[in-house]
């Protein structure tokens, strides 16, 4: 179902997002190079990796699962996931990838990556926060869920073993039980 598809798709995304921010080399000068083009590196092979596919395919998914399920809290989680997904990456992380892309030697690169490398962190941050924050939801909403599908047909079940509609021996037990 959409409501599960979507709690696990947006449970796998913050891994992926925090591993970007735990690999960043200090941005101390002997590793200046270095940390840039391990940036531009993961800027290029994240355009085509899976993880790409599956953080944009949520949104969909998650917007799905809120409209079959149509309660607030699916509702706020897919909007949660959305804005995390495509306007924190759009408008925060994305544009200051062209920081990224200066050429490591330049003058001034030192600058490029300290400015770069504190606000797309904190930008990682917030869209981490905000996958998680959307993961949870689903999560309660799916537990939520679950708990009174299983509730309703622990319903019935006690209902047609009730009203002598058992199909077994073992119901005629839980009859005679609910009776006395």
């Amino acid at each position: 179902p959409p409501t599960t598809t979507s709690t696990i798709c947006t449970a796998t995304i913050p891994p992926n997002t925090t591993t970007n921010t735990d690999n960043h080399p200090p941005s101390a000068t002997s590793r200046q190079t270095q940390a840039i083009r391990a940036m531009q590196a993961i800027n290029i092979t994240i355009i085509g990796s899976a993880t790409i596919a599956l953080w944009f395919a949520t949104v969909p998914i998650s917007i799905c699962a809120a409209a079959l399920r149509g309660t607030p809290l699916s509702i706020i989680s897919a909007i949660v996931y959305g804005v995390g997904a495509v306007f924190v990456t759009g408008l925060g992380n994305v544009p200051l990838n062209e920081l990224a892309d200066t050429n490591p030697t330049a003058p001034g690169a030192q600058e490029a990556w300290d400015k770069y490398y504190s606000r797309w962190n904190r930008w990682n941050i917030v869209r981490t926060l905000m996958f998680l924050a959307a993961a949870f939801g689903f999560v309660l909403e799916y537990g939520v869920w679950y708990s009174a599908v299983q509730s309703s047909s622990d319903q019935q079940h006690r209902l047609r073993v009730a009203n002598g509609n058992a199909p077994n021996e073992e119901q005629d037990g839980e009859r005679r039980a609910l009776r006395d």
